[in-house]
This record gives structure tokens, sequence and C-alpha cells, in this order.
């Protein structure tokens, strides 16, 4: 932007765009949960218990985690095995 409008010539524009510019950081931080929290929850994502919001956010982790990916089709894999061996025994 330049002229009149541009955020370093009107303070109060640029006062606006440094708060609009920590609330959208906050937002993604509140949104990117840790792996601690997504490896909690793999379970429960797995078997549909999670909440809307809870699963776009463990969702959004797994797009960026491969180490989570990881957990989450070791899990995955765990849980077809046991099947496996209960279809085995039954």
């Amino acid at each position: 932007m330049h002229g009149r409008d541009a955020p370093e010539s009107n303070p109060r524009i640029g006062r606006r765009v440094r708060r609009i510019s920590m609330a959208m950081r906050e937002v993604r931080i509140w949104f990117l949960a840790s792996c601690e929290h997504v490896e909690d929850q793999l379970s429960a994502l797995d078997e549909g218990e999670l909440g809307v919001i809870e699963r776009a956010r463990i969702r959004g982790h797994l797009a960026m985690c491969r180490a989570c990916k990881r957990v989450l089709r070791d899990l995955r894999a765990t849980g077809r095995a046991l099947a496996s061996l209960r279809d085995d025994v039954a």
C-alpha cells in the first residue's frame, strides 16, 4: 500500500494491522495441537469419538507432522493385527 492509507503513514491502520496479525497468530497456535495432545487423541479420532473442532485440530496437525502420521499408521496397523488375531481365535 502506498499513500495516505498505508499502515506506515497512518498509525491507526498500523495498530489495526498489528492487532489482526496477532489475533491470526493466536488462532494458528490454538488450532495447531501439540504432538503429545494429538497422540493422546488418535484412538478417539480413529473411533469417531471427537467433535468437529477437535477432529479438525487433530487432522490439521496430522497434515503437517510426519511423526504423528507415523504413530497413527502404527496404531491402525496394531488394530488390524489385533482384529486378525481375534478372528483367528474365534
